[in-house]
């Protein structure tokens, strides 16, 4: 997360979900203080342009390095220039180093890498990460994947051997059951996916896993509901975002039969919140008592910090602490499904 006060013209910021470059800004002076800064950006999906007036101390959400379609455009100006087509819209990006926008990249700075076909810029994506790694500055690198095809054991060796990337890993499952994992055309099995959380876990035996699920796919039985539900706590997920399947026309799901009611839907997906929320409080609980390091993100109203830490964990942080910067946190309790430490 960054700041206005460190916005400059040709960045690509993500605000509310979506991506904008930056055009212009200018800083509005009222007497010698500095009141608000003005920015005009280019909505990237639409193309639309907007001005909007920021408060310096106004976070802008985590600058993404996306990978969706990347495709290599050249040299210009001794840097390498590359597009990613996001939705549409595009984003040009010169760097010395895969198109990654480092540029950019303060202290404190949360750069999320999403994959969508497994390579990036002409690279693959565990080579990319190492790139990013080695670049000079205190920042966090985060992994993302649509996809466990997108998971490897090479992946996992670099996350394992590159300390600026976080670990947390996102890889949605979607179901427990292999018949519905093959309805929803995944191409893996339950065993192939745990094999790679397995190996994970042996190079990166502090990694936190997170996952995507959808519950009442068509023609879901209770048994396969059930095997989605042990999978959660086989495969021991810091958080699942989970759903209720909703029909997609034109897909071939949506012709498929579906004699399941809505209302046993929804409390298949309660009881699997809850197994959740158990398996959840269950880790957190073991993180009271260690020491972490992590990025403040925020101040909340009481003065106390918003921080997160290595493993994407929130915790609030009182002590010593300043937004967008890193700090050593002692985690000291767990109450109401929320961690607290004190920042040294």
């Amino acid at each position: 997360m960054i700041r206005a006060n460190n916005i400059e013209k040709g960045m690509y910021l993500r605000i509310n979900g979506r991506v904008y470059e930056v055009l212009e800004e200018e800083m509005i002076t009222p007497g010698n203080e500095v009141a608000f800064i003005d920015v005009k950006l280019k909505n990237i999906f639409n193309r639309g342009v907007l001005t909007r007036t920021l408060n310096p101390l106004e976070p802008v959400e985590e600058v993404y390095i996306d990978t969706i379609d990347a495709v290599y455009l050249g040299e210009e100006d001794g840097f390498r220039c590359f597009r990613s087509i996001l939705d549409g819209g595009e984003i040009r990006v010169k760097n010395s180093i895969a198109g990654a926008g480092m540029r950019f990249v303060r202290p404190g700075t949360i750069v999320i890498v999403r994959s969508c076909d497994g390579r990036a810029f002409g690279v693959d994506i565990p080579d990319l990460l190492r790139m990013l790694n080695d670049v000079d500055g205190d920042f966090v690198i985060r992994f993302m994947t649509s996809h466990p095809k997108n998971a490897s054991k090479k992946l996992f060796d670099t996350i394992a051997e590159c300390g600026k990337i976080s670990r947390h890993i996102h890889l949605p499952v979607q179901s427990g059951s292999d018949r519905i994992l093959k309805l929803m055309n995944r191409n893996y099995t339950r065993e192939q996916y745990m094999e790679l959380i397995r190996y994970a876990r042996s190079v990166i035996p502090d990694v936190y896993f997170t996952s995507d699920i959808i519950v009442g796919f068509p023609g879901e039985t209770e048994d396969e509901y059930l095997q989605t539900c042990s999978l959660i706590e086989e495969a021991n997920y810091y958080a699942t975002f989970s759903f209720i399947y909703s029909k997609r026309e034109g897909t071939p799901a949506a012709s498929m039969p579906d004699d399941t009611p809505h209302s046993v839907k929804a409390q298949r997906l309660n009881a699997l919140n809850e197994i959740q929320r158990k398996v959840t409080e269950k880790l957190e609980l073991g993180l009271v008592g260690t020491r972490q390091r992590g990025i403040c993100t925020g101040i909340l109203n009481d003065g106390s910090f918003e921080c997160r830490i290595n493993n994407n964990a929130e915790v609030t942080v009182t002590g010593s602490a300043e937004v967008n910067s890193f700090c050593d946190i002692t985690i000291t309790d767990y109450i109401n499904r929320r961690l607290y430490g004190k920042a040294e």
